[in-house]
């Protein structure tokens, strides 16, 4: 519970001037600035080292309100998805977990009552809602869920570690991914005020179909973030202004998750009701798995010859850190190693025997990486096109590649002192005159 503007009474029954509210990145423990976010797409083979946006799985905007008045709770709202939504008994209540908008009745006759919000704080809430919408052409329209944890003059405590939000996560009702171990990224706005007083401590979780929880990142505490963003609201009923509120993007992840749907919650560890009060919206996981590229560097080869095998790592565009991605390789019948490989890849560790034909990699991407790479030779002993491509791969937390094929070509003849130009350029004799010389 806090208050917005200078001299009004708080819930907690101080004097503040408004909360500013915050902003940040929070990807593998760290923050990290961005600006207005980045596209989504699905990431493709064929751009080895240069990022691709994650893509969306799953959005949740709030926006799926028939009419402003009565005002919901989180558990009375159900999404466009046909998704529906559950929290802590403490976070639907004492103005808690409110589908909130600037242009909802000032005076709504639930919200306003002295046994949920009261007038000040139900006010103070349609800011807020209206900071988090300040990108949009119709900030008022806005929709959020607000957090004032307490009525006018009142503080009431949570308790902790409480669940804010939560979706379904029984089966059926479960988000559906593009497929099991992919990393997931969740990227969702925070509205923090009070910051003079407790701060909200937030954290996601995964839900597999049993509800088992993994965790989506780390916990974070928005009043910290280095990263503010003002956002100018006007009064409305009880609450003065204009005023400003800082709003920002947090960004939990990634983390590599073996299943192939997955619920979302989000937890509060904060237990004061002396402060603690914030917003949220846009909640939106994303699959933010690499790229896996692979090429053969060289098009033509003669038997025996070693040809260079390059493997590439790309991160996807918010640079997120990927840790504990692999992929093993079986080689195209006839294709085998030939000599040792190497790697750039932090923690990377390449398993390629002398003469196998199987290479293993298993390693990470850290933050603020674009991609990394592997390289050794192979070679065949017999002449013919080697195609290797996604079918010959098996990987976790990598997005398959495209063909590459080399072509093995026996040489039947080379001019005295002109085989290392010959192959250097890309030139071939193919079993003709020693003056006939094709060029690839």
């Amino acid at each position: 519970m806090s208050t917005r503007q200078e001299m009004l009474p708080t819930r907690g029954g101080k004097r503040f001037r408004a909360a500013r509210r915050t902003a940040a990145v929070v990807t593998a423990g760290a923050a990290v600035a961005v600006g207005a976010g980045f596209p989504l797409a699905a990431a493709s083979p064929g751009t080895p080292g240069t990022p691709q946006a994650p893509s969306t799985i799953y959005l949740e905007d709030f926006q799926n309100v028939a009419s402003p008045a009565p005002v919901l709770r989180l558990n009375q709202y159900t999404g466009a998805n046909g998704q529906s939504y559950f929290a802590d008994p403490a976070w639907l209540s004492n103005c808690n977990g409110l589908v909130t908008s600037f242009g909802q009745d000032p005076n709504a006759p639930g919200p306003t009552s002295m046994s949920d919000c009261g007038p000040v704080t139900w006010n103070g809430s349609q800011q807020i809602a209206y900071a988090l919408g300040g990108g949009s052409a119709n900030p008022a329209g806005n929709y959020a869920i607000t957090a004032a944890t307490g009525h006018d003059g009142v503080a009431v405590d949570p308790g902790a570690p409480k669940v804010e939000f939560q979706t379904g996560f029984q089966a059926g009702r479960n988000i559906a991914l593009p497929g099991k171990n992919r990393f997931l990224l969740l990227s969702y706005d925070v509205a923090v005020e009070g910051c003079q007083a407790a701060h909200p401590f937030l954290y996601w979780n995964l839900l597999d179909t049993a509800g088992t929880p993994s965790p989506l990142g780390v916990q974070i505490d928005p009043c910290g973030s280095p990263v503010l963003h003002p956002v100018t609201v006007p009064g409305i009923g009880t609450a003065p202004g204009p005023g400003t509120i800082d709003v920002g993007t947090f960004y939990a992840g990634a983390t590599l998750y073996a299943g192939d749907s997955a619920g979302l919650q989000l937890v509060n560890n904060q237990p004061s009701g002396g402060g603690n009060d914030h917003a949220f919206d846009n909640v939106k996981l994303m699959d933010a798995t690499p790229q896996l590229d692979k090429s053969f560097d060289l098009s033509r080869a003669q038997p025996g010859q070693a040809v260079p095998l390059t493997f590439t790592i790309t991160n996807t565009s918010e640079l997120a850190a990927k840790n504990g991605w692999s992929f093993t390789d079986t080689l195209p019948l006839g294709l085998v190693v030939a000599g040792a490989a190497g790697t750039n890849c932090p923690s990377g560790v390449v398993t390629a025997p002398n003469g196998s034909s199987s290479i293993s990699v298993t390693g990470n991407l850290d933050l603020g990486m674009a991609s990394c790479t592997v390289t050794l030779n192979v070679t065949a002993a017999q002449d013919g096109n080697y195609t290797n491509g996604p079918g010959n791969i098996t990987a976790v937390g990598l997005n398959p590649p495209a063909d590459t094929t080399v072509q093995v070509v026996p040489m039947m003849s080379w001019p005295v002192g002109l085989a290392a130009a010959v192959l250097g350029s890309g030139a071939w004799l193919l079993g003709r005159r020693k003056e006939e010389v094709i060029t690839s």
